[in-house]
């Protein structure tokens, strides 16, 4: 089976990584996965990194819908794609009108709150287009999906809810991680690109409430700067609240293993979340983590059990929470124990795969009956 993966962006991101890693599971299982992506950069580079040959198309940015659509058209046609597999709204929008022009399946999957763009008039159109094209429509939270239903239940029938998983061997060292670190200070970090629905202004303000007069205590922040001056801003705001010694910001981190290996907790400040592929990273690494409780997030973490909770956007919740967790080393092994056996035994890469392939396979097959 020919797979044709279309990544909506070109940078690095959590649905990125999922969609690579999916690609590269499927290949494993014999099928053939190539990646359409609308401009060369992290995602080409990533898939090249784990075998998968990528094309390029020309996205809404750099060209007309229509010569989207037509390039799109033109791969599919030229390789022989069997099923069409569109990562996030408007690339499964251009997708689905692929799909109608060569009646090869799609299955689109929406990752988080920031795919829905545009007015609702616009996401309305969105969701009867893939409700007319697509086999299916996958979120990655039961929140994601509740949510989006209660919008649009025009898509209710074709709603399927799979979440990210990780690549996770039964033999992985992750398990016997060592939880805590020799070195000081305490480090918390936080994964994920500068953008408005991480939250990393709410850390910023909790950041102002732990750190003061505390030397022992850093934040590393690692994530691609955004290009539309919340970077500046967020800069900016560590300066007023004198917390450039505490406070890092280290940009795109390439060494995923290597930023978990150099913190202590990892902290989450979302205001929005689909189903967060960090947190489950970090799970796996056995480290605790301290999250607000959003979109996906009490799927992956109960309260007190994997982790501790808080409410987005309040910083003062945050800062509690990021110092109880720091001054209780038996709840950061507790948690974390629990959080890596739950990563471990229900968010592996291989289970999310099995779900994929069983849809494509559906897929292929209506699609094969009704020619």
């Amino acid at each position: 089976m020919r797979v044709l993966l279309v990544s909506e962006t070109s940078g690095p991101g959590g649905a990125e990584t999922a969609m690579l890693n999916l690609g590269r599971a499927m290949r494993l299982r014999g099928h053939e996965c190539l990646v359409a992506v609308p401009a060369d950069g992290w995602v080409s580079k990533a898939a090249e990194q784990r075998g998968l040959p990528w094309l390029l198309y020309t996205g809404g940015r750099n060209g007309t819908r229509t010569e989207t659509v037509r390039r799109l058209r033109r791969i599919v046609i030229d390789k022989g794609i069997d099923v069409i597999h569109a990562h996030m709204f408007d690339a499964s929008v251009y997708s689905a009108a692929v799909s109608a022009l060569t009646r090869v399946p799609l299955v689109s999957t929406i990752h988080g709150h920031a795919d829905l763009k545009g007015s609702k008039r616009t996401q309305l159109a969105k969701c009867l287009i893939l409700r007319a094209f697509a086999s299916d429509v996958v979120f990655v939270s039961e929140a994601l999906e509740r949510q989006v239903l209660h919008d649009f239940p025009v898509i209710r029938a074709k709603a399927r809810m799979i979440p990210n998983g990780i690549p996770i061997s039964a033999e992985s060292a992750l398990k016997e991680r060592n939880t805590f670190r020799s070195e000081q200070p305490f480090t918390f970090g936080a994964l994920g690109n500068i953008r408005e629905p991480k939250g990393y202004s709410v850390l910023l303000d909790a950041a102002a409430q732990i750190c003061a007069g505390e030397q022992s205590i850093r934040i590393r922040i690692a994530g691609e700067p955004d290009k539309a001056g919340l970077y500046e801003r967020l800069l900016k705001q560590r300066e007023e609240l004198g917390l450039q010694g505490c406070v890092e910001f280290l940009g795109h981190v390439a060494d995923i293993q290597g930023f978990f290996e150099s913190v202590d907790c990892v902290v989450s400040s979302s205001l929005t979340e689909g189903m967060p592929l960090s947190l489950i990273e970090a799970m796996a690494h056995a480290l605790p983590i301290v999250a607000t409780r959003c979109g996906g997030v009490p799927e992956l973490i109960e309260h007190e059990k994997h982790g501790l909770l808080c409410e987005p956007g309040n910083a003062d919740e945050l800062a509690a929470a990021m110092l109880r967790m720091m001054g209780n080393p038996a709840l950061r092994e507790d948690v974390a124990k629990a959080a890596s056996e739950r990563a471990i035994s229900g968010f592996s890469l291989d289970v999310m795969a099995d779900r994929y392939e069983r849809l494509y396979l559906k897929a292929v097959g209506k699609s094969t009956a009704s020619r």
